[in-house]
Protein backbone atom coordinates (compact mmCIF):
# COMPACT_ATOMS: atom_id res chain seq x y z
CA UNK A 1 0.00 0.00 0.00
CA UNK A 2 1.20 3.49 -0.88
CA UNK A 3 -0.19 6.97 -0.46
CA UNK A 4 -0.60 8.66 -3.87
CA UNK A 5 -0.55 12.42 -3.45
CA UNK A 6 -1.58 13.82 -6.81
CA UNK A 7 -2.54 17.08 -8.44
CA UNK A 8 -4.08 17.92 -11.81
CA UNK A 9 -4.01 20.95 -14.03
CA UNK A 10 -6.92 21.24 -16.41
CA UNK A 11 -8.12 23.29 -19.34
CA UNK A 12 -11.64 24.51 -20.05
CA UNK A 13 -13.65 26.18 -22.79
CA UNK A 14 -13.04 29.93 -23.21
CA UNK A 15 -16.83 30.32 -23.44
CA UNK A 16 -19.46 28.75 -21.15
CA UNK A 17 -21.68 28.31 -24.21
CA UNK A 18 -19.09 25.99 -25.78
CA UNK A 19 -18.40 23.95 -22.63
CA UNK A 20 -19.20 20.24 -22.79
CA UNK A 21 -21.55 19.25 -19.94
CA UNK A 22 -19.92 15.82 -19.70
CA UNK A 23 -16.41 17.32 -19.63
CA UNK A 24 -16.29 20.85 -18.19
CA UNK A 25 -12.58 20.40 -17.34
CA UNK A 26 -10.02 18.59 -19.50
CA UNK A 27 -6.79 17.44 -17.85
CA UNK A 28 -3.58 18.86 -19.34
CA UNK A 29 -1.10 17.78 -16.66
CA UNK A 30 -0.81 15.02 -14.05
CA UNK A 31 1.67 15.25 -11.20
CA UNK A 32 2.02 12.90 -8.25
CA UNK A 33 4.22 11.83 -5.37
CA UNK A 34 4.21 8.31 -3.94
CA UNK A 35 4.71 7.93 -0.18
CA UNK A 36 5.34 4.73 1.74
CA UNK A 37 3.40 3.84 4.90
CA UNK A 38 5.81 5.96 6.95
CA UNK A 39 5.22 9.04 4.79
CA UNK A 40 8.57 8.94 2.99
CA UNK A 41 8.68 9.95 -0.67
CA UNK A 42 9.64 6.94 -2.78
CA UNK A 43 8.70 8.01 -6.32
CA UNK A 44 7.38 10.87 -8.44
CA UNK A 45 5.22 11.05 -11.58
CA UNK A 46 4.85 13.93 -14.05
CA UNK A 47 3.16 13.95 -17.44
CA UNK A 48 1.81 16.65 -19.72
CA UNK A 49 -1.40 15.80 -21.60
CA UNK A 50 -2.41 16.93 -25.07
CA UNK A 51 -5.99 18.26 -24.95
CA UNK A 52 -8.48 17.39 -27.66
CA UNK A 53 -11.90 18.46 -26.38
CA UNK A 54 -10.57 21.99 -25.82
CA UNK A 55 -7.46 22.02 -28.03
CA UNK A 56 -6.50 25.64 -27.31
CA UNK A 57 -5.38 26.55 -23.80
CA UNK A 58 -7.75 28.98 -22.15
CA UNK A 59 -5.91 32.33 -21.64
CA UNK A 60 -6.68 32.27 -17.91
CA UNK A 61 -5.31 28.73 -17.58
CA UNK A 62 -2.23 29.74 -19.54
CA UNK A 63 -1.62 32.68 -17.22
CA UNK A 64 -1.95 30.53 -14.09
CA UNK A 65 -0.04 27.43 -15.19
CA UNK A 66 2.34 28.93 -17.76
CA UNK A 67 1.33 26.08 -20.09
CA UNK A 68 0.61 26.88 -23.73
CA UNK A 69 -0.35 25.11 -26.94
CA UNK A 70 3.25 24.70 -28.08
CA UNK A 71 4.19 22.80 -24.89
CA UNK A 72 1.19 20.48 -25.12
CA UNK A 73 1.01 19.69 -28.82
CA UNK A 74 3.62 16.91 -28.60
CA UNK A 75 2.39 15.52 -25.27
CA UNK A 76 0.61 12.13 -25.14
CA UNK A 77 -3.17 12.01 -25.25
CA UNK A 78 -5.08 11.55 -22.01
CA UNK A 79 -5.72 7.82 -22.51
CA UNK A 80 -2.01 7.08 -22.67
CA UNK A 81 -0.97 9.48 -19.88
CA UNK A 82 -3.69 8.28 -17.52
CA UNK A 83 -2.86 4.61 -18.14
CA UNK A 84 0.78 5.37 -17.27
CA UNK A 85 -0.31 7.17 -14.11
CA UNK A 86 -2.61 4.40 -12.89
CA UNK A 87 0.05 1.75 -13.55
CA UNK A 88 2.56 3.85 -11.61
CA UNK A 89 0.07 4.09 -8.69
CA UNK A 90 0.27 0.34 -8.18
CA UNK A 91 -2.19 -1.88 -6.33
CA UNK A 92 -4.52 -0.51 -3.66
CA UNK A 93 -3.42 3.14 -3.82
CA UNK A 94 -4.65 5.49 -1.11
CA UNK A 95 -5.32 8.79 -2.85
CA UNK A 96 -4.53 12.14 -1.25
CA UNK A 97 -5.39 15.52 -2.78
CA UNK A 98 -5.52 19.17 -1.84
CA UNK A 99 -9.27 19.81 -1.88
CA UNK A 100 -12.11 17.71 -3.19
CA UNK A 101 -12.03 18.31 -6.95
CA UNK A 102 -9.17 16.27 -8.41
CA UNK A 103 -10.63 12.78 -8.14
CA UNK A 104 -13.92 13.92 -9.67
CA UNK A 105 -12.11 15.56 -12.60
CA UNK A 106 -9.90 12.48 -13.07
CA UNK A 107 -12.90 10.15 -13.18
CA UNK A 108 -14.93 12.40 -15.48
CA UNK A 109 -12.02 12.50 -17.94
CA UNK A 110 -11.68 8.73 -17.73
CA UNK A 111 -15.38 8.28 -18.51
CA UNK A 112 -15.24 10.76 -21.37
CA UNK A 113 -12.34 8.91 -22.99
CA UNK A 114 -13.70 5.44 -22.17
CA UNK A 115 -11.01 4.33 -19.71
CA UNK A 116 -11.89 1.60 -17.22
CA UNK A 117 -10.38 1.22 -13.77
CA UNK A 118 -11.61 -0.60 -10.68
CA UNK A 119 -11.93 2.18 -8.11
CA UNK A 120 -13.18 1.12 -4.71
CA UNK A 121 -16.86 1.80 -4.17
CA UNK A 122 -17.44 3.87 -2.19
CA UNK A 123 -14.15 5.59 -2.95
CA UNK A 124 -12.62 7.30 0.08
CA UNK A 125 -9.53 9.48 0.07
CA UNK A 126 -7.63 11.99 2.19
CA UNK A 127 -8.44 15.63 1.56
CA UNK A 128 -5.22 17.14 2.89
CA UNK A 129 -6.72 20.63 2.79
CA UNK A 130 -9.49 19.53 5.17
CA UNK A 131 -7.11 17.63 7.44
CA UNK A 132 -4.80 20.64 7.62
CA UNK A 133 -7.73 22.77 8.77
CA UNK A 134 -8.73 20.17 11.37
CA UNK A 135 -5.22 20.05 12.85
CA UNK A 136 -3.98 23.60 12.45
CA UNK A 137 -7.17 25.65 12.09
CA UNK A 138 -10.82 25.70 13.07
CA UNK A 139 -11.79 22.70 10.95
CA UNK A 140 -14.01 24.82 8.70
CA UNK A 141 -11.78 27.29 6.87
CA UNK A 142 -10.18 26.00 3.67
CA UNK A 143 -6.86 27.69 2.97
CA UNK A 144 -4.87 27.66 -0.24
CA UNK A 145 -1.95 25.27 -0.56
CA UNK A 146 0.43 28.20 -0.81
CA UNK A 147 -0.87 29.65 2.48
CA UNK A 148 -0.47 26.30 4.26
CA UNK A 149 3.11 25.94 2.98
CA UNK A 150 3.92 29.42 4.22
CA UNK A 151 2.27 28.86 7.62
CA UNK A 152 4.31 25.69 8.12
CA UNK A 153 7.49 27.47 6.95
CA UNK A 154 8.11 24.77 4.35
CA UNK A 155 10.79 25.47 1.73
CA UNK A 156 9.30 26.25 -1.69
CA UNK A 157 11.69 27.24 -4.44
CA UNK A 158 9.35 26.33 -7.32
CA UNK A 159 6.18 28.12 -8.35
CA UNK A 160 2.72 26.82 -7.48
CA UNK A 161 0.01 25.79 -9.97
CA UNK A 162 1.98 23.10 -11.75
CA UNK A 163 0.92 19.55 -11.08
CA UNK A 164 4.12 17.95 -9.79
CA UNK A 165 5.11 20.95 -7.67
CA UNK A 166 1.66 21.16 -6.07
CA UNK A 167 1.62 17.40 -5.47
CA UNK A 168 5.03 17.67 -3.79
CA UNK A 169 3.94 20.59 -1.59
CA UNK A 170 0.77 18.70 -0.65
CA UNK A 171 2.94 15.72 0.31
CA UNK A 172 5.08 18.00 2.48
CA UNK A 173 1.96 19.21 4.31
CA UNK A 174 0.80 15.58 4.62
CA UNK A 175 4.06 14.71 6.36
CA UNK A 176 3.28 17.32 9.02
CA UNK A 177 -0.13 15.83 9.86
CA UNK A 178 -0.74 13.78 12.97
CA UNK A 179 -2.73 10.89 11.49
CA UNK A 180 -3.55 9.56 14.94
CA UNK A 181 -5.42 12.81 15.47
CA UNK A 182 -6.99 13.53 12.07
CA UNK A 183 -6.45 10.38 10.00
CA UNK A 184 -9.93 9.03 10.75
CA UNK A 185 -11.55 11.87 8.82
CA UNK A 186 -11.63 10.37 5.36
CA UNK A 187 -13.45 12.12 2.53
CA UNK A 188 -15.84 10.46 0.09
CA UNK A 189 -15.64 10.95 -3.66
CA UNK A 190 -19.14 11.73 -4.93
CA UNK A 191 -18.50 11.15 -8.62
CA UNK A 192 -20.17 7.71 -8.45
CA UNK A 193 -23.09 7.38 -6.03
CA UNK A 194 -25.19 4.59 -4.54
CA UNK A 195 -28.34 3.58 -6.39
CA UNK A 196 -31.62 5.26 -5.44
CA UNK A 197 -32.87 3.75 -2.21
CA UNK A 198 -29.38 2.59 -1.21
CA UNK A 199 -26.95 4.37 1.12
CA UNK A 200 -23.29 4.52 2.04
CA UNK A 201 -22.70 4.69 5.79
CA UNK A 202 -19.47 5.76 7.48
CA UNK A 203 -18.44 5.99 11.12
CA UNK A 204 -15.67 8.52 11.71
CA UNK A 205 -15.57 8.15 15.47
CA UNK A 206 -16.81 11.59 16.46
CA UNK A 207 -19.61 11.63 13.88
CA UNK A 208 -21.33 9.45 11.28
CA UNK A 209 -22.08 10.16 7.63
CA UNK A 210 -24.64 8.72 5.25
CA UNK A 211 -24.50 9.40 1.49
CA UNK A 212 -27.72 8.94 -0.44
CA UNK A 213 -28.43 7.94 -4.01
CA UNK A 214 -29.78 10.39 -6.58
CA UNK A 215 -33.39 11.61 -6.37
CA UNK A 216 -35.41 13.77 -8.73
CA UNK A 217 -36.11 16.37 -6.05
CA UNK A 218 -35.40 17.10 -2.39
CA UNK A 219 -39.02 16.26 -1.62
CA UNK A 220 -38.60 12.83 -3.18
CA UNK A 221 -35.50 12.24 -1.07
CA UNK A 222 -37.23 13.41 2.10
CA UNK A 223 -39.99 10.88 1.47
CA UNK A 224 -37.36 8.19 2.11
CA UNK A 225 -37.72 7.05 5.72
CA UNK A 226 -34.01 6.30 6.24
CA UNK A 227 -33.06 9.81 5.10
CA UNK A 228 -35.52 11.56 7.40
CA UNK A 229 -34.92 9.50 10.51
CA UNK A 230 -31.86 10.10 12.68
CA UNK A 231 -29.70 7.35 14.09
CA UNK A 232 -27.49 7.94 17.13
CA UNK A 233 -23.88 8.40 16.02
CA UNK A 234 -22.70 6.25 18.94
CA UNK A 235 -25.06 3.26 19.12
CA UNK A 236 -26.93 3.44 15.81
CA UNK A 237 -30.40 3.36 17.41
CA UNK A 238 -33.14 5.57 16.01
CA UNK A 239 -33.61 8.83 17.89
CA UNK A 240 -36.74 10.79 18.85
CA UNK A 241 -37.06 13.97 16.79
CA UNK A 242 -37.03 17.09 18.99
CA UNK A 243 -37.06 19.56 16.09
CA UNK A 244 -38.38 18.77 12.59
CA UNK A 245 -36.03 19.08 9.64
CA UNK A 246 -35.81 22.70 8.51
CA UNK A 247 -33.90 24.57 5.83
CA UNK A 248 -31.05 26.76 7.02
CA UNK A 249 -30.34 27.52 3.36
CA UNK A 250 -31.03 25.93 -0.02
CA UNK A 251 -27.89 23.86 0.51
CA UNK A 252 -28.53 22.28 3.90
CA UNK A 253 -31.21 21.21 6.37
CA UNK A 254 -30.81 20.85 10.12
CA UNK A 255 -32.55 18.98 12.93
CA UNK A 256 -32.16 18.02 16.58
CA UNK A 257 -32.92 14.53 17.89
CA UNK A 258 -32.59 12.60 21.13
CA UNK A 259 -31.12 9.14 21.78
CA UNK A 260 -32.51 7.52 24.93
CA UNK A 261 -29.02 6.22 25.77
CA UNK A 262 -26.60 8.88 24.53
CA UNK A 263 -28.56 12.12 24.60
CA UNK A 264 -29.08 14.80 22.00
CA UNK A 265 -27.84 14.51 18.42
CA UNK A 266 -27.48 17.21 15.77
CA UNK A 267 -28.11 16.03 12.21
CA UNK A 268 -27.38 17.92 9.03
CA UNK A 269 -28.35 17.21 5.42
CA UNK A 270 -26.05 18.82 2.86
CA UNK A 271 -27.69 18.88 -0.56
CA UNK A 272 -25.67 18.48 -3.74
CA UNK A 273 -27.21 19.40 -7.08
CA UNK A 274 -26.46 17.40 -10.22
CA UNK A 275 -27.29 18.12 -13.87
CA UNK A 276 -30.32 15.89 -13.24
CA UNK A 277 -31.51 15.40 -9.67
CA UNK A 278 -30.01 15.84 -6.21
CA UNK A 279 -28.37 13.77 -3.50
CA UNK A 280 -27.47 14.46 0.11
CA UNK A 281 -24.80 13.73 2.68
CA UNK A 282 -26.26 13.38 6.17
CA UNK A 283 -23.98 13.83 9.17
CA UNK A 284 -24.91 13.10 12.78
CA UNK A 285 -22.91 14.08 15.85
CA UNK A 286 -23.56 14.52 19.58
CA UNK A 287 -24.98 17.89 20.56
CA UNK A 288 -23.96 19.40 23.87
CA UNK A 289 -26.18 21.98 25.55
CA UNK A 290 -24.67 24.89 23.61
CA UNK A 291 -24.95 23.16 20.23
CA UNK A 292 -28.52 22.03 20.92
CA UNK A 293 -29.48 25.59 21.85
CA UNK A 294 -28.02 26.88 18.59
CA UNK A 295 -30.16 24.45 16.61
CA UNK A 296 -33.29 25.54 18.52
CA UNK A 297 -32.41 29.18 17.87
CA UNK A 298 -31.96 28.56 14.15
CA UNK A 299 -35.30 26.76 14.08
CA UNK A 300 -37.05 29.75 15.69
CA UNK A 301 -35.43 32.02 13.08
CA UNK A 302 -36.65 29.65 10.38
CA UNK A 303 -40.24 29.84 11.71
CA UNK A 304 -40.10 33.64 11.79
CA UNK A 305 -38.96 33.61 8.19
CA UNK A 306 -41.86 31.34 7.21
CA UNK A 307 -44.33 33.60 9.00
CA UNK A 308 -42.91 36.67 7.30
CA UNK A 309 -43.11 35.04 3.89
CA UNK A 310 -46.72 34.03 4.56
CA UNK A 311 -47.67 37.59 5.55
CA UNK A 312 -46.01 38.95 2.42
CA UNK A 313 -47.81 36.36 0.32
CA UNK A 314 -51.18 37.33 1.81
CA UNK A 315 -50.39 41.00 1.34
CA UNK A 316 -49.53 40.43 -2.33
CA UNK A 317 -52.83 38.54 -2.70
CA UNK A 318 -54.77 41.44 -1.17
CA UNK A 319 -55.30 40.04 2.31
CA UNK A 320 -55.11 41.96 5.59
CA UNK A 321 -51.63 42.01 7.07
CA UNK A 322 -49.51 44.19 9.28
CA UNK A 323 -51.80 44.29 12.33
CA UNK A 324 -50.40 42.40 15.30
CA UNK A 325 -52.83 39.93 16.84
CA UNK A 326 -52.84 37.09 19.33
CA UNK A 327 -51.97 34.57 16.66
CA UNK A 328 -48.67 36.39 16.16
CA UNK A 329 -47.91 36.20 19.87
CA UNK A 330 -47.75 40.00 20.26
CA UNK A 331 -50.49 40.41 22.82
Amino acid sequence: MHYIVFDLEWNQSPSPALSLPELPFEIIEIGAVKLDKNGRIVSRFSELVRPSAYPSVNPIIKKVTKLDNAQLKCAPEFSSACADFLEWCGEDPVFCTWGSGDLTVLRSNMDYYGLEYEFHSPLTYYDVQKLYSLQFGDGKERLSLETAVEQLSLPHADDFHRALQDAYYTACVWQKLDLKRVGAYLSVDYYALPAEGEFWNFDFGTYTKMVTGVYDTKAAAMAEDEICRVRCSRCGDYCDMLVPWFAVSSRYYLTLADCLTHGKMQAKLRWKSLPVGVFAAKTVKPANKERAEKVRKKYKEFLKGVEKSERERKHAAGGEVGTPDKADGNE
